[in-house]
């Protein structure tokens, strides 16, 4: 089930879902392990999953732009045990700010974002629970014309404060992987 509400400068979607599915089969961790790394068994059991998604986004002027987002979901096995690797709930917000045209450069932005994943605390059978975590993002690009054709400039830093966690979802989180750490990329490209 699902609501949407939009107009020109504002917009808000929200969703929620409910689904038995006979037979669901899911990866799940054991308690066994083979040259210290933990065992998964492919499982098979009826199950449930559930949850809602919200969002928003507004742009009260032409060049500024924010959002938000927040998913929720729920995996229980027909037992009443959680299901294994389900995702944090999630609140996810940003602000980019924008212009169309400066001189030779247009489409010229700049972003900030934030990902907060709350502690998952209910952890299937041999899973552990897995702690909250708030990792920020920056980007910024441009388009600047070169000799009558586009150049896309864009730089972009991922967990610019390096955070170090662990994804619910990760499979080498027992072995004391953290996710990726800070990374920054530079794409030039050259339309021709």
């Amino acid at each position: 089930m699902s609501l949407h509400y939009h107009t020109k400068s504002f917009s808000a979607d929200i969703a929620g879902f409910y689904n038995l599915i006979p037979g669901y089969i899911y990866l799940s961790p054991t308690d066994l392990y083979e040259d210290d790394l933990l065992l998964y068994r492919y499982m098979q059991h009826d199950a449930r999953l559930f949850g809602a998604e919200a969002s928003v986004k507004y742009q009260p002027v032409s060049w500024i732009e924010m959002n938000g987002q927040l998913s929720i979901i729920r995996g229980v096995l027909n037992e009443n045990s959680y299901l294994p690797f389900v995702p944090h709930d999630k609140i996810k917000a940003g602000v980019k700010l924008m212009q169309s045209e400066i001189g030779f450069v247009k489409q010229s932005y700049f972003s900030v974002n934030v990902n907060y994943a709350f502690g998952q605390n209910c952890p299937s059978q041999f899973e552990t629970a897995t702690s909250d975590w708030f990792v920020t993002s920056l980007a910024m690009g441009t388009t600047v014309a070169l000799a009558g054709t586009d150049a896309v400039i864009s730089f972009n830093v991922t967990n610019l404060f390096n955070e170090k966690y662990f994804d619910h979802l990760s499979t080498i989180k027992q072995v004391g992987y953290y996710n990726p750490g800070r990374s920054a990329a530079l794409r030039l490209k050259w339309m021709f």
